[in-house]
């Protein structure tokens, strides 16, 4: 594997033309109360994954112990990674992480559980993480009103990320992966996903709220508003489902195009672990110019999760926003192909306005909806009050670079 100096990418958000209105009809439609498909992801014929868990076992039948004991040549003898006792006869080793699937509370449960219960932390009060808990960053970051965000991802002990896709990595059942969102030091809420079964619909999400004392989080199934004096409103599991479903993998940073060459230290570790089931080299950087490359990154990071072909947007607009490993030169990517001209579907707005209108951000619904906020239109449409300053000027250049179109079109 080469790794080279990535290019930098300024965070940003956008999510595009399609009508917001329909929104609570395609919760119904698919599930978004509960995160789950009622249709299949990218793929998802392609769902298996190289790890001890069959079709028809459960995580826990595969694992019943909760010392989760392996095969020891199965088994990353370090010390990090597992404690020193050996059975009898030496075969097995035991992995030092008490978390296990089946203390998942479900959605809707009104009872206590705390942060610290997930096995992100040794110990949540001295800030000590669990040893397997790997610190990575996207290249590519989601606008989330400028709070602060830290993301962590444990694997399993043993089973590979399906990457036969690559632009649809495929975690092995047992994965978590955790989003921290603070303001001014102050932790607001920690996200969670785990990979619960080998099912396309076997994943558990939900947001955890820092107490006053920030000394533990404790699941808010319902979410919150304005928590600890800030705007920051932390989700209802329900709607985890609208951008997260979109994804095959669900998580949304971390993959091909998300783990530039910047995140090194990743890289090896799959790599030296055997982690991927197909070979696989760094994307060194994107198509394009460095600020081409910055539009299509904040993109994909920002509007691709929902404006894809499994998407929760796609009933309403068939735009498509995400980059591949394959593109080439940003004139093929999707973002182009599908937004440069193209004529709206729901979005009311006035005559003459289309996805995007080269070199004029007046007539481009892109530029138009990002620039919204408190209205049904806006863009994102949820989980942002705030426009993104540095990403809506980002947007108008990029817009304003194309010629001009004839003042007739």
């Amino acid at each position: 594997m080469t790794v080279v100096t990535d290019a930098e990418y300024s965070p940003t958000p956008c999510m595009l033309a399609w009508g917001w209105w329909l929104l609570p009809m395609l919760g119904l439609i698919w599930g978004c109360n509960d995160g789950q498909y009622e249709r299949e992801p990218p793929d998802a014929k392609s769902d298996a994954v190289v790890s001890p868990v069959t079709d028809s076992e459960s995580f826990d039948d595969a694992f019943p112990s909760s010392d989760m004991r392996l095969p020891r040549d199965m088994a990353l003898d370090t010390p990090d990674t597992f404690d020193a006792d050996r059975d009898s006869d030496g075969d097995t080793a035991v992995w030092a992480d008490p978390f296990q699937l089946t203390d998942l509370p479900a959605r809707d449960d009104p009872g206590q559980y705390l942060l610290s219960q997930t096995g992100l932390f040794q110990d949540i009060l001295t800030g000590d993480f669990h040893p397997e808990a790997q610190l990575y960053s996207p290249r590519h970051q989601l606008w989330s009103d400028g709070t602060e965000k830290r993301r962590w991802v444990i694997l399993p002990p043993v089973g590979q990320i399906d990457n036969e896709n690559q632009d649809q990595w495929l975690m092995p059942v047992g994965t978590r992966f955790f989003k921290e969102f603070s303001k001014n030091g102050v932790r607001l809420e920690t996200r969670l996903i785990v990979r619960t079964g080998s099912g396309v619909r076997d994943y558990w999400m939900g947001s955890f709220l820092w107490d006053a004392d920030q000394e533990d989080a404790v699941f808010v199934p319902d979410g919150a508003e304005n928590v600890h004096g800030t705007d920051h409103d932390v989700p209802e599991v329900k709607a985890c489902g609208t951008c997260h479903n979109g994804s095959r993998g669900r998580a949304l940073g971390f993959g091909s195009v998300q783990l530039g060459p910047s995140q090194e230290r990743i890289w090896s570790a799959l790599l030296d672990e055997n982690r991927l089931t197909h070979d696989q080299s760094v994307l060194q950087m994107l198509p394009g110019s460095e600020s081409e490359q910055a539009v299509l990154g904040y993109l994909h990071a920002n509007c691709a999760h929902c404006h894809n072909a499994q998407g929760s947007a796609w009933p309403d607009t068939d735009i498509e926003l995400g980059l591949s490993v394959n593109d080439t030169l940003p004139e093929t990517t999707a973002a182009y192909r599908t937004s440069i001209r193209q004529a709206l579907q729901y979005f009311n707005a006035e005559p003459g306005v289309v996805r995007l209108m080269p070199g004029d951000p007046e007539r481009s619904a892109i530029y138009l909806r990002m620039a919204q906020r408190g209205l049904e239109t806006q863009m994102p449409p949820l989980a942002t009050k705030h426009v993104d300053e540095v990403g809506l000027a980002l947007i108008e250049n990029w817009i304003r670079a194309f010629p001009a179109a004839p003042q007739n079109d």
